[in-house]
């Protein structure tokens, strides 16, 4: 499936694994992905490869989900681009331990990946959060 023009998406994992194989679902889904490991990366990688879209893991070292999704919601060039949350995490936890507005979704790592395409779909169609 051709990928010019197609949505960009980092996907945020410090469990390498698990990141690359979400990065070749969605490739194979005509999507073009981005692997980062960790939080400072996802920032880096978000703005370089101007993201429409990042599946941010939470529970990572250093700097977690809450801290990363804060940082791209506090500069310019990415305060626009569509977070989800993809964690182990119950929704119940992200939400209280998350500020308005700071996740545009969520969903279930080792959810059915069908799932997490509609989901990805959902937000790629309107290319930002506005």
């Amino acid at each position: 499936m051709a990928t010019h023009g197609a949505p960009r998406i980092v996907v945020v994992d410090d469990t390498a694994p698990g990141a690359d194989a979400v990065c070749a679902a969605l490739a194979d889904a005509g999507y073009r992905p981005q692997a980062a490991y960790s939080g400072e990366d996802a920032l880096a990688w978000c703005e370089r490869f101007a993201a429409h879209l990042v599946l941010l893991d939470i529970e990572m070292p250093e700097i977690d989900g809450f801290e990363t999704a804060r940082a791209l919601r506090s500069r310019e060039a990415t305060r626009e681009t569509v977070i989800i949350a993809c964690t182990a995490l119950p929704l119940e936890r992200v939400a209280a331990n998350s500020r308005r507005g700071e996740f545009d979704g969520y969903c279930r790592k080792g959810a059915d990946f069908r799932l997490i395409c509609q989901l990805v779909e959902a937000f790629a169609r309107g290319r930002g959060r506005g």
